[in-house]
């Protein structure tokens, strides 16, 4: 029930204000997505590795505050059913892999990972197993997890002069 009528009965907000600062109803779910999931710049450790857990150990400690552990699954239920709120949650994920993908690449500028990888790949293959596991198990991740699948997915895409078993 995310539309402005209802926000404006739970909220006692006026409607002239939501749209004063949020011209639409897509705005503001934008903005609480946004809220939801932290943000800030991307790591540059000089680590492709050091890079992804810090990552995404900003999304562990999100994923795990009673806030998003209410909303996301509602909010992925409900763009089942909304075909705007489907296209903002598509849009979000994307720019999430995106950040990703910019990490990986780093990490191939740096000579980390091999230059024949597809990062935006790669990036939906670090992200699956969490997004796996969140909505199909509705576990959230650990830090531990985090480590674990980013080491195993670096495995398979760093560059052979990295690949020594204790260099992960």
């Amino acid at each position: 029930d995310f539309s402005i009528d209802a926000i404006v009965r739970r909220t006692g907000v006026a409607k002239t204000t939501l749209y004063r600062h949020w011209p639409s109803r897509a705005d503001l779910l934008v903005a609480v997505i946004k809220e939801l999931e932290g943000g800030g710049p991307l790591p540059d450790t000089g680590s492709v590795r050091q890079d992804l857990l810090e990552f995404f150990a900003g999304r562990v400690r999100i994923s795990q505050t009673q806030r998003w552990e209410r909303s996301m699954p509602a909010l992925v239920e409900a763009a089942a059913h909304d075909s705007e709120l489907a296209d903002i949650v598509a849009a979000l994920t994307t720019q999430s892999l995106e950040q990703i993908s910019a990490l990986m690449r780093q990490g191939q500028d740096r000579g980390e990972l091999r230059g024949d990888i597809d990062v935006d790949l790669a990036a939906s293959v670090v992200m699956g197993p969490f997004v796996f596991r969140r909505l199909l198990l509705n576990k959230s991740p650990t830090s531990r997890q985090v480590s674990t699948v980013v080491d195993m997915i670096l495995h398979g895409v760093i560059h052979s002069a990295y690949a020594g078993p204790h260099d992960l």
